[in-house]
């Protein structure tokens, strides 16, 4: 529950809300080389296209519950976009 004295601090601006650290960048790359390996233990096949990885992690990753991240993110951790 929120507590009125800090609200009223926040709105006149003497508390700054918590900014998110730089590290959810790298997590959200670690869950989808996760899901990757999960995947595909032996490495990602080499025909297979990028629209085609990035469909199957981000189903992987909505079955787990998990937040699905951009295609970029999820490239990057294939290692197929730097």
């Amino acid at each position: 529950m929120l507590n009125e004295d800090d609200f009223k601090r926040w709105l006149s601006g003497e508390v700054k809300p918590e900014r998110r650290p730089k590290s959810i960048r790298l997590t959200k790359r670690n869950t989808s080389r996760e899901a990757i390996e999960f995947l595909w233990p032996a490495g990602i096949p080499d025909g297979l296209a990028n629209q085609d990885i990035v469909k199957r992690v981000s189903d992987r990753l909505k079955e787990e519950g998990l937040t699905v991240p951009s295609p970029d993110t999820i490239l990057r951790a294939a290692e197929r976009k730097h």
